[in-house]
């Protein structure tokens, strides 16, 4: 029987968990397609759970606070990354602040868009197919409106 060892903010983050445990030799598993599926929704949290058997929960969860202590002492500072191929350090690309606001603008029309074009299906489904014209003319609305706002 599969029981919640721990719960991870990203995917990503509980397939590390994942990953120390399978090395430590304690077969686990993360679920998160509820999460990933509903993580648009508001409010919404059902976090992403790593999972292992009944019988090796202490024994995964020994392991998992070993590996997180041995990982505190790590200093950054002493790890060398190396040098980007070809490249001299001067020469690195970076983001501008421009092309950061840009795209967060456009990431918020996108998703205006998308909420009206949700809700102007919702509505036609709840009121009939008779009101669609005045219900895709008030999104059409919205839409230039969010255009407006974020141009």
């Amino acid at each position: 029987m599969l029981v919640t060892l721990t719960t991870a903010r990203t995917e990503f983050e509980g397939a590390n968990f994942v990953n120390v445990l399978q090395a430590a030799g304690i077969p686990a598993k993360v679920f998160a397609a509820t999460a990933n599926t509903m993580q648009w929704e508001a409010g919404y949290t059902d976090p992403i759970k790593v999972q292992v058997r009944r019988r090796d929960l202490q024994r995964a969860a020994e392991e998992l606070r070993r590996n997180r202590q041995d990982s505190v002492d790590l200093d950054w500072n002493e790890i060398d990354v190396g040098q980007l191929e070809g490249m001299a350090p001067e020469a690195r690309p970076s983001f501008s602040f421009a092309v950061q606001r840009a795209r967060r603008k456009r990431r918020a029309l996108i998703a205006s868009v998308g909420f009206a074009l949700i809700m102007s299906g919702f509505l036609v489904s709840m009121m009939g197919p008779r009101h669609a014209f005045a219900i895709g003319v008030c999104m059409v609305l919205l839409v230039i409106a969010a255009w407006w706002k974020h141009r």
